[in-house]
């Protein structure tokens, strides 16, 4: 007769106790074993190297009689990468970034 097996759910990190909590992040308290570390493609590097040199968005504001403009200048590769993920999934840069900021603003940030 066969065994059956019964998958055990794992909590969310949110429903689990402190001592859950402590439990299951203390494997990110040592250092990572360099046998699971590997080298960043090129894509990945530019994008770290991007990041890191604080090239980030430049916004302005304008206000005018009831109306804001805001212009946001984005690196050419992530606008890129928006504008492909925007055509698949048939929206638009604005609609995207309105759903971006409500969801950030959901969070509390």
């Amino acid at each position: 007769m066969p065994t059956i097996t019964k998958k055990i759910a794992k909590k969310t990190f949110w429903e689990m106790t402190d001592a859950e909590r402590d439990a299951d992040v203390k494997q990110f308290d040592k250092p990572t074993p360099r046998s699971q570390l590997r080298a960043m493609s090129t894509r990945e590097r530019a994008r770290f190297e991007r990041s890191r040199n604080g090239d980030g968005p430049s916004i302005s504001l304008y206000l005018g009689d009831g109306e804001t403009k805001i212009i946001i200048h984005l690196d050419e590769e992530l606008l890129k990468q928006v504008k492909a993920y925007a055509r698949t999934h048939k929206t638009t840069l604005p609609k995207m970034i309105d759903k971006g900021l409500r969801g950030l603003m959901s969070f509390g940030v």
